[in-house]
C-alpha cells in the first residue's frame, strides 16, 4: 500500500519521472546558433495511417498499417530581451529553410540526464513571436515550429528483448 502523496516506484524502485530538459540549435546560411534550453516540447507525435482490408468471402478484418508520421514539433520558452531579440529577425527569414536539432533529455530525480535522448531534425516551418496584451501580467513566450525528418533520433540500436 502506498501513502497519499507517495510518489508511485516502478519495479526498479525509480519514481515516475516529472518533465525533460529541451535543447535546440538552428542552422541557417552556414551560420548554427545554439538556443539552449526550452521550456515545452509539443507535438512530434508519431503515428501511422490506419489501412484496414476486408477480404472476399465476408473474411475477416485484417489491419495492414500504413505509412509513418511524425507530427509537427513546437518549442517555446519564455521571451528573454537580452538572450533572444538578438535572434528575432534571423529565425525569421530561416523560416521555411533553416535546419532544426531539438533534443529532449529525461532527467532524473537529481536533474542528471537519464537513458538517450529523443532527437528531432527538420526544418524551421514557424517562428512565433511573443502575443501582446497590455491588460495581461503572462510571460512574454516565443516558439519554433519545427517538420520533422525521417525517423525520430536516439538509440537505433535497441533491442526491447534485452
Amino acid at each position: 500500500m502506498t501513502a497519499i502523496g507517495a510518489p508511485i516506484m516502478s519495479a526498479t524502485g525509480t519514481a515516475s519521472v516529472r518533465q525533460n530538459r529541451v535543447t535546440c540549435s538552428v542552422t541557417y546560411k552556414g551560420t548554427t546558433v545554439d538556443l539552449g534550453v526550452f521550456d515545452t516540447w509539443e507535438g512530434a507525435n508519431i503515428t501511422a495511417d490506419n489501412t484496414k482490408h476486408r477480404r472476399g468471402g465476408m473474411g475477416p478484418q485484417v489491419a495492414i498499417g500504413g505509412p509513418v508520421t511524425i507530427e509537427d514539433l513546437t518549442i517555446s520558452r519564455d521571451y528573454d530581451l537580452a538572450r533572444d531579440n538578438k535572434y528575432a529577425h534571423w529565425l525569421s527569414t530561416a523560416v521555411g529553410r533553416g535546419q532544426v536539432t531539438a533534443t529532449k533529455k529525461y532527467l532524473d530525480a537529481n536533474g542528471d540526464d537519464y537513458g538517450d535522448p529523443i532527437i528531432i531534425t527538420g526544418i524551421l516551418i514557424g517562428y512565433n513571436e511573443p502575443n501582446s496584451d497590455s491588460d495581461s501580467g503572462d510571460v512574454a513566450m516565443f516558439e519554433l515550429v519545427i517538420n520533422p525528418n525521417g525517423a525520430v533520433g536516439g538509440s537505433a540500436s535497441f533491442n526491447p528483448g534485452s
